[in-house]
Order: C-alpha cells, then structure tokens, then sequence
C-alpha cells in the first residue's frame, strides 16, 4: 500500500472508490470487485442495503489509510508487529492497528453523515398536551385530601 497524499478522499460511490483504490493500491481491485458482487449478492438475499454500505464504508476506510502517509506508515507498522515474538510488541501492534483503523473510519462516517435538515436540525415543537401533574408530593396526604392509606382525618 502507498500513501499518496495528493490524492484527496473520493466521493462514496463504487466507482469513485475503484479510480481512487487504482490510484493508491491497484493491486487490491481484484479482491474489491470480489468483496463488491458478496455484498450485492447479500444486499439481494437481505432485501437491505446494509451490505453495501458496509462495503463502501470498509473500502472508503482502506483507501482513506492508504492516501494519508502519517495512517499509511502506522498501519504498516503496526501489520508487521502483529506476530512479533514478544507478546507485548503484539499487543501494542493491535492496539495501534486498531487506532488506525478506528480514525480512518471515523474520517470517512464524518465526510458520509448527510447535512442536517430544516426537519432534522429544528428543535422539536413543544408538546400541545399540558403535563401531567404527577403524584403528589405532600406529606400525610394521599388522593382527594386523604390522609395516608386513603384513610379520613
């Protein structure tokens, strides 16, 4: 994989992801293709759109990491430790390679969120209904000027 940090984040659409991934990381197109048709083939059975949208969000992911040299280095890194001999430069291997993972994620839900709407960014309009009194708070007396227990005074 090589960074390639001119290459600014395409637009989450299969073919924009397929030109930028043959920008950064040619090699992977077979297997996107591969993982493209599983997920349209799931997306079918599912009757969802839930596996294509994981599989944009995965490749829009590893194209963000491979286009940025800073996540680009620390991914190789921390790949190339992950079965070290010492079981404490494994771990941290893990652990970076998921803060890798975690921020090129992030990075891509950010640029995927849709832009708020006059109905989505407007405050709820206040309930017509008048609240409700509740229970009441006073000591010694219940429902109707009743003592406790419901009992006369």
């Amino acid at each position: 994989m090589f960074a390639h940090e001119y290459l600014s984040r395409p637009e989450q659409t299969p073919d924009a992801l397929r030109a930028a991934l043959a920008a950064v990381d040619p090699k992977r197109l077979p297997e996107m293709q591969r993982t493209k048709d599983d997920a349209f083939a799931k997306a079918v059975e599912w009757q969802s759109l839930s596996p294509v949208r994981s599989w944009v969000l995965a490749w829009a992911r590893d194209i963000e990491i491979a286009r940025r040299p800073d996540l680009a280095a620390r991914h190789a890194r921390a790949r190339s430790n992950l079965e070290h001999d010492d079981a404490a430069t494994a771990r941290e291997a893990l652990r970076e390679l998921s803060g890798v993972l975690s921020e090129a994620s992030e990075a891509v839900r950010v640029r995927a969120a849709p832009p708020p709407t006059a109905a989505t960014s407007a405050p709820a309009p206040p309930s017509r209904r008048p609240p409700s009194p509740g229970p009441s708070r006073s000591r010694g007396t219940g429902a109707a000027g009743r003592g406790p227990r419901g009992s006369r005074r």
